[in-house]
């Protein structure tokens, strides 16, 4: 499934924001809210660091996910 493949490509590129973020991506389909939160927040560390073009996305994740585990449905 997409976690595995995720998770996998996470433990062989530890540095891809990109990487981080689509994992977290696949545990925010399966509503595996936490597990997506850690993902993203790795995504944003490594993006802030890199100077990613990508951060503000891995922002808005992060921020949308935090808001869903802080306002369940």
């Amino acid at each position: 499934d997409a976690i595995a493949i995720f998770r996998l490509n996470a433990e062989v590129f530890p540095e891809s924001p990109g990487l981080h973020n689509s994992l977290g991506d696949a545990y925010s389909n399966a509503h595996l809210l936490n597990e997506a939160l850690e993902s993203y927040r790795t995504a944003v560390t490594l993006a802030d660091a890199a100077g990613h073009p990508d951060l503000a996305l891995y922002r808005a994740n992060l921020e949308r996910t935090s808001q869903q585990l802080a306002h369940p449905r």
